[in-house]
């Protein structure tokens, strides 16, 4: 009896060194060009690359919370205060509404978990008091030509295109596309800005608010 005691003290001993030691950490994260498909529809979403040092023959690919969520017909908010993502998905067979709360580790936890925890459905009547916002990226501010900055997925601060596009119309100006990620600005014949980037976040395309400031802001005044 005292040798199968010892024998599970040293067993549990093993697997906890195991688990406070083994902290596997990111060798390298790239932007990839994998294609996300839900239900035979492609979404653009930028899919990251990871591989950690703890396996490095083998990739991780990691898709943005808010594109695969919402693809799926659920519904994501940002608690910022928290650091908190939540994503509410609705069943129509049990009438019942589940809520994903994904939040970060704390620093002495090396494995996270995910809970989850159905609750009951809301009534109608509860909707508009609990419904933050129905805007995916928050305004910052707005400028003179009425121009939104928009908070993008706190990564980075953006502009529309769409909104970007008319205050250019308005002065003469017209968008030009020269590749997939990249779009230029003409009056006439002649080109003015060139080489400005894009990227679309949450179906909704936005150009850098720095880009914005340094060459397209200026032919607005």
């Amino acid at each position: 009896m005292k040798k199968f005691v010892m024998g599970l003290l040293i067993g549990i001993m093993l697997t906890l060194g195991v688990t406070t030691y083994a902290v596997p950490e990111i060798q390298s994260a790239v932007f990839s060009d994998i294609r996300l498909i839900v239900n035979g529809e492609q979404v653009d979403s930028e899919i990251v690359s990871v591989v950690t040092t703890d396996n490095p023959n083998y990739m991780t690919n990691y898709v943005p919370a808010r594109a695969l969520s919402e693809a799926l017909g659920a519904e994501v908010e940002w608690d910022g205060k928290n650091r908190v993502i939540n994503v509410s998905t609705k069943t129509s067979d049990n009438n019942i509404s589940q809520e994903l709360n994904i939040q970060p580790p704390k620093e002495t936890n090396t494995t996270p978990s995910v809970p989850t925890s159905p609750t009951p459905k809301e009534t109608t009547t509860t909707l508009p008091t609990t419904k933050k916002t129905n805007i995916p990226h928050p305004i910052i501010s707005t400028d003179e030509y009425g121009v939104n900055v928009y908070n993008v997925y706190n990564i980075f601060e953006g502009v529309s295109i769409g909104e970007v596009e008319k205050a250019l119309n308005n002065k003469g100006y017209k968008i030009i596309d020269e590749s997939y990620d990249r779009i230029g600005i003409i009056q006439g014949n002649n080109k003015l800005v060139s080489n400005i980037w894009i990227g679309s976040y949450g179906n909704k395309i936005y150009i850098n608010y720095k880009d914005y400031l340094e060459h397209i802001k200026p032919l607005l005044k």
